[in-house]
């Protein structure tokens, strides 16, 4: 008898605990490998359709969902195979942009973000037009601000024979610029919605290691759910669990808002990294392994709930004026002594990033030096090299040219 007094206080506190969680949502980022040259897209796309509906999540960010034709035999197959109605959102852009959200929810608001940079002439990503896709999913708890996004490959390697990091590579600057466009449309979006919720994936073709991810991390505020808990089916064999390796990614924040509901990330994994057995034989469903997420969904009282405050979030950078700092910038410059830490040079570098996308400017390493400053870390030395120095010449130069007194 006491046994069962004792199970039923424990029950009744664990509801008691529980009680401000309003449910969950499961949240899945899958590159489904649609460009023109992959084999067996139609059977692939069928294939993947029946195979999320197993894993049921509630929210898909797809990347490289690039022809009409995949896509409808992926919903009809999600559809067949039990999952639910699919509301969706993709904007077409000639061939690209391959960003599609699909969602057991109503969508409300959705919208289109191409960047302004995207390779050359020369780049297939030029013609895929990559962006950013947002919705806000309407959800039973509440509306959540919902991104996802696939910026421009990066082919060099990561590491060079030595175990060195690679940091640069010919097209670098673009996923930088690129990296800047997202997060400005992260926070513009969230703040227009004033939803307590956001969550971006994507296949940011950048893993942690480098300078381009440190620079969406910064700028956008948000965090990385595999930063805050593992991945639990990670082992040293799977490739894309090591940080020079992981590039497609969940993130999210919790705002102060009005609308919505606040995420607590409970439980992430990979998926769809084995072969499965389609009318083509075996075959894997796409070159990436998808990763999902399950979140609490918390009232906003839960003290459970990570509130963030943006941090440097650009959104709040862009309301401070730089020309009158112009001066003492030039002068660190030319004494090749940077006080990096004054926001001075955040606001400046912030603000010269968004230049440099409005000017569609790919053609030098400006990004670079002030990805460097956004991304710095107080108590650290500055890695700014002799060349960081000389395109922050550059930009100065640039600044007053096009920018200087407005």
């Amino acid at each position: 008898m006491k046994k069962l007094v004792l199970a039923i206080i424990g029950l009744l506190l664990s509801v008691q605990l529980s009680a401000k969680e309003l449910g969950r949502i499961r949240v899945l980022t899958y590159n489904v490998f649609g460009v023109l040259i992959a084999p067996d897209r139609a059977a692939r796309m069928e294939k993947i359709g029946e195979e999320i509906a197993k894993i049921n999540p509630d929210i898909i960010g797809f990347q490289e969902a690039f022809e009409a034709r995949h896509r409808k035999i992926l919903l009809q197959s999600l559809e067949k195979n039990g999952w639910g109605k699919p509301y969706q959102f993709y904007q077409k852009k000639w061939y690209g942009p391959g960003a599609w959200i699909v969602s057991k929810y109503p969508l409300a608001d959705a919208k289109m973000l191409v960047y302004p940079v995207n390779g050359t002439l020369k780049d297939s990503d030029y013609y895929a037009q990559k962006g950013v896709a947002y919705a806000k999913v309407m959800t039973p708890f509440g509306p959540l601000d919902f991104f996802t996004t696939h910026l421009i490959a990066r082919y060099a390697k990561v590491y060079d024979q030595q175990g060195n990091l690679i940091e640069d590579d010919w097209i670098k600057t673009d996923r930088l610029l690129q990296a800047e466009q997202i997060a400005w449309f992260v926070q513009n979006r969230n703040r227009a919605s004033s939803g307590r919720s956001v969550v971006a994936v994507g296949d940011f073709n950048s893993p942690p290691v480098l300078l381009e991810y440190g620079l969406f991390k910064s700028l956008s505020g948000l965090n990385n759910v595999a930063d805050e808990l593992p991945i639990i089916n990670c082992t040293a064999q799977n490739e894309d669990c090591k940080l020079d390796q992981r590039i497609d990614h969940i993130f999210y924040s919790n705002y102060p808002g009005s609308n919505g509901f606040y995420l607590k990330p409970v439980k992430t994994e990979l998926v769809f990294y084995e072969k499965v057995k389609t009318g083509k034989g075996e075959l894997m469903m796409s070159d990436h392994n998808a990763l999902l997420t399950e979140f609490a969904a918390l009232t906003p009282d839960d003290p459970e709930a990570k509130i963030g405050d943006r941090d440097w979030a650009k959104v709040m950078l862009l309301d401070k004026n730089v020309d009158a700092d112009l001066p003492r910038l030039e002068k660190e410059v030319s004494a090749q002594k940077l006080n990096i830490a004054d926001p001075a040079w955040q606001v400046f570098s912030v603000k010269m990033l968004d230049l440099l996308n409005a000017e569609q400017d790919r053609k030098n390493k400006i990004p670079t030096a002030l990805a460097k400053i956004i991304t710095f870390t107080p108590g650290r030395e500055s890695n700014l090299s002799g060349e960081d120095y000389a395109q922050l010449e550059k930009a100065l130069k640039l600044w007053e040219e096009k920018a200087g007194g407005k």
